[in-house]
Parts: structure tokens; C-alpha cells; sequence
């Protein structure tokens, strides 16, 4: 939880707890804390520092490429919302995404499908098939 903390020079300020155990976390958390110092030092205002920081935590998410990286992205989604980084609005956005780049990714390796059969991810591509030129107006066409 972001907690507001005095320091020796006065200035209040917002900190997260302890650094998080999870690596990917640890570096949303780390933007955070960073670009929040860096804000209020240089802004002089904490609101505006939040924002600063909630921007770049979420600049630090993981890219939804693997179920691990999902996987890390909503971890790290939850986090924030159970610490007050990011609003609400926004952190149900982001977990939507996650939901469709989830259902995208398909079944996770190893795992097995409905049909007892585990999901194989050997990608292939049909060079073979021949796809149709697209629709071109005839004063448009050189």
C-alpha cells in the first residue's frame, strides 16, 4: 500500500512497502519509485509526481507475449491496484487486455486440452495457399 511518509527535510511523500518478490513486479515497482522521486523533486508536487510515476509503472508492465509474461502482466496489475498505483478505470482496462491477449495466446504448453491432448505450439505457415489482390479503384490503380 502507498504509504505517506515525512521526510527528514519535511516533504511528504509517497512510498510502496518493501520491493516485491516477483521479478517483474520489482521492476514496475522500481519505475515507480523512481520516476515519483524524480517528479517530486522536480515538479514540487505530489500529485503531479503520482501521475508521473503511475505512467511510468505501467510503461514498466511486461509485454503480453507468453502465458508467463501475461501471467506477470495481471500479477503485476494486481499489485497496483491493491497499492493504489494505478485507478481503478485504468487497471480494469489493462486486465481486459490481458483477458483477449490470453484467449490469443491460445492453451499453455504441456497443459492438457479438452480433448486429453496437450496443446502443442508448433506454429506453421501455409506459404502455399494463394490470397486474392486487394480491391483497387480504377482511379487509383496507376
Amino acid at each position: 500500500m502507498i504509504e505517506s511518509s515525512t521526510t527528514p527535510g519535511g516533504s511528504e511523500e509517497l512510498m510502496l512497502g518493501a520491493t516485491p518478490r516477483n521479478p517483474a513486479v520489482a521492476r514496475c515497482h522500481k519505475a515507480w519509485l523512481q520516476t515519483f522521486s524524480i517528479s517530486l523533486e522536480k515538479y514540487e508536487g505530489v500529485a503531479l509526481a503520482y501521475v508521473f510515476a503511475s505512467e511510468a509503472y505501467c510503461d514498466a508492465l511486461p509485454l503480453l507475449d507468453s502465458h508467463k509474461h501475461i501471467a506477470d502482466f495481471i500479477t503485476c496489475v494486481g499489485y497496483a491496484m491493491a497499492n493504489g498505483v494505478i485507478i481503478h478505470e485504468l487497471s480494469t482496462y489493462l486486465l481486459s487486455i490481458a483477458k483477449v491477449a490470453l484467449s490469443v495466446a491460445g492453451p499453455r504448453p504441456g497443459r492438457p486440452t479438452k480433448k486429453g491432448k496437450s496443446a502443442s505450439r508448433k506454429m506453421t505457415i501455409n506459404t502455399s495457399k494463394s490470397y486474392p489482390k486487394p480491391l483497387v479503384s480504377n482511379h487509383l490503380a496507376a
